[in-house]
């Protein structure tokens, strides 16, 4: 259940119940991996205006409204915290606050194979599967092939990661496109967030503080090489009836700059595994 209320210096409502500040960070002790962000903000509530804030219990997450359009991508997994207010620093400096999470849900590579990783092979498909962990480098991911990246930009550091949000996914599967994870050949999925949270410039972390750390640099463009995916390139159809579900299924990600997904250059390298935050970085 979401609990959206409205939070001043010296009050506060959690589930209909009115309570002081002081106890409203007292019943959120369980929630100990967000104990420190929340009490950050209460250190802001009293030295500001009054702030509205939302309160997610479910998914353990504070939200400050975002003042941009954005597509809620399943809410239940939401982990963001985000302000534009700033507060001195344990070293007298003013520090903006600028945290806005999601989570790693799948990686994926795929080694080069000679017989279906080039688009004109027989057995050819963007799928990549699943690993427990990748290992990034500047030059991109080990043990990954992109034939793109290789052959059209020549293994270009700029293209060495792929990510795509889950609510991408989740537009596919609501045209009736049986979509499976890894089938637009990310290698980072991300949940939590909407397509538009990556934006080219912006750097964000992946994991730990000592996580990889790697910086947008375009939107990826809808090709043809998705329409090789079993369920469009489908023998029992028509030739006709392919072409026209590879047309629509380039023309919805070609609704939004982003739908397609993300290449990011790596700044600092690292390993990302499943169940790694993301974090956008000033």
């Amino acid at each position: 259940m979401l609990y959206h209320r409205l939070l001043q210096p010296d009050s506060g409502i959690i589930d209909g119940s009115v309570c002081s500040l002081s106890e409203l960070e007292e019943s959120l002790t369980l929630h100990l991996m967000w104990r420190l962000q929340f009490t950050l903000f209460l250190e802001l509530l009293h030295l500001t205006t009054p702030a509205y804030l939302s309160l997610n219990l479910y998914s353990q997450a504070l939200t400050i409204p975002r003042h941009r359009r954005a597509v809620e991508s399943n809410a239940s997994r939401n982990v963001r915290l985000t302000t534009g207010l700033s507060l001195k620093g344990s070293e007298g400096t003013a520090k903006e606050v600028a945290i806005y999470q999601g989570k790693v849900i799948r990686v994926a590579a795929k080694k080069f194979e000679l017989d279906g990783s080039k688009p004109s092979s027989k057995y050819y498909t963007t799928r990549k599967k699943a690993r427990e962990r990748l290992f990034v480098s500047e030059d991109g991911v080990i043990n990954d092939y992109n034939h793109y990246r290789t052959t059209a930009l020549k293994s270009s550091g700029d293209r060495a990661l792929s990510i795509l949000t889950y609510d991408v996914m989740n537009l596919l599967r609501a045209h009736q496109y049986p979509v499976e994870d890894g089938d637009l050949g990310e290698n980072i999925l991300v949940d939590g967030v909407t397509f538009d949270f990556f934006e080219p410039g912006r750097r964000y972390q992946f994991g730990e503080e000592n996580g990889v750390v790697a910086e947008i640099v375009e939107h990826m463009m809808p090709c043809a090489n998705l329409c090789k995916l079993p369920y469009i390139n489908d023998e029992r159809m028509e030739p006709v009836e392919r072409i026209e579900k590879c047309k629509a299924l380039l023309n919805i990600l070609n609704q939004d700059v982003g739908l397609r997904g993300w290449y990011a250059r790596v700044v600092q390298e690292g390993s990302i595994a499943a169940r790694s935050a993301v974090v956008r970085l000033k």
